[in-house]
């Protein structure tokens, strides 16, 4: 199995050594691999593009589905209050990594807020960045000098059910990654039945197809726009049903694996 190639896209969110082991697990794999599990059709693309495919190997997509604890009992007000969210906000869970692009948000928020627009946007994730320090400093300091921090709540790494709690409760999922394999973050809102605002990059159309709400991930004003004009009063499902997706994923996984 392996991910994504997104060093080929964005070598310069990788250090050298990085860079290196991914080529040399890469070569190793595509040696001496009978198969090949990968997460979306994108990522079958890059690697046609990018590699020599031996002919005898043979590539499966295998697009997981967030399994979730569908008996939790998190009290969403109480939850509220222990974080201090407000009442209306977007959520992004994502690690705080180069390439998941917090800079659009933050800078959409700016963009609103000079409008006199009041967005308020729950990050949650790891902040810490082994690659590069000062990345989440530089971030801190935008939110101070543009005084953002009432439209921010800084949430770290919270417990599971909390994070999926206040997920469910948000008026959108926004995932803005410059690049995925096959995110997490939008599986977790198609299982939870959530609207999500993705950057219009291919694997998230894969993802969502005509249910996702797209921006380009370059253009904050873009973005600002759509969450400024957001609205989802429609209360039928999005997406498929939970328990078909689940089944779905499990018939793959037992046909790939299964030999």
């Amino acid at each position: 199995w392996f991910p994504d190639l997104q060093h080929k896209f964005f070598p310069q969110f990788f250090d050298k050594k990085r860079l290196w082991l991914r080529e040399l697990r890469l070569k190793i794999t595509l040696r001496n691999a009978s198969d090949l599990v990968v997460s979306s059709n994108d990522t079958v693309g890059h690697f046609k593009q990018y590699y020599k495919m031996p002919a005898a190997l043979k590539i499966h997509v295998l697009q997981f589905v967030s399994i979730l604890d569908q008996d939790s009992s998190e009290d969403i007000h109480a939850l509220r209050n222990t974080y201090g969210i407000p009442a209306v906000y977007f959520i992004v869970s994502n690690s705080f990594l180069k390439h998941k692009n917090h800079w659009v948000v933050l800078k959409a928020l700016k963009v609103l807020k000079l409008k006199g627009q009041s967005v308020h946007i729950v990050f949650t994730g790891k902040m810490e960045v082994y690659a590069d320090p000062a990345y989440l400093n530089e971030m801190q300091n935008f939110i101070k000098e543009n005084n953002l921090q009432e439209n921010i709540s800084l949430l770290g790494i919270i417990p599971r059910e909390h994070q999926l709690c206040i997920m469910k409760n948000a008026k959108a999922v926004l995932q803005p990654s410059l690049f995925e394999g096959w995110n997490t973050t939008v599986e977790d809102a198609k299982s939870l039945q959530l609207p999500v605002i993705a950057s219009g990059i291919a694997v998230h159309k894969e993802q969502l197809a005509d249910k996702g709400i797209y921006f380009d991930p370059q253009d904050e004003k873009d973005l600002a726009q759509v969450l400024e004009n957001f609205s989802h009063a429609d209360q039928s499902p999005l997406y498929p049903d939970y328990n078909e997706r689940v089944k779905s994923f499990a018939r793959t996984f037992i046909k790939i694996f299964k030999r």
